[in-house]
């Protein structure tokens, strides 16, 4: 994933008190599909 830029402190104020719960990098299934954050737009990684 990128790293992205600074937020802003309005976007930071959105993210207050969300935190994540988990995640695991293993799958039974012959797809996946990944996010990468790229500021103003976001591009899907598909891998079959």
């Amino acid at each position: 994933h990128s790293g992205g830029e600074a937020s802003s402190p309005e976007a930071s104020a959105a993210w207050a008190g969300i935190q994540s719960l988990g995640a695991e990098g293993r799958s039974n299934y012959p797809l996946a599909l990944n996010v990468d954050d790229l500021g103003e737009d976001f591009m899907l990684n598909a891998q079959t």
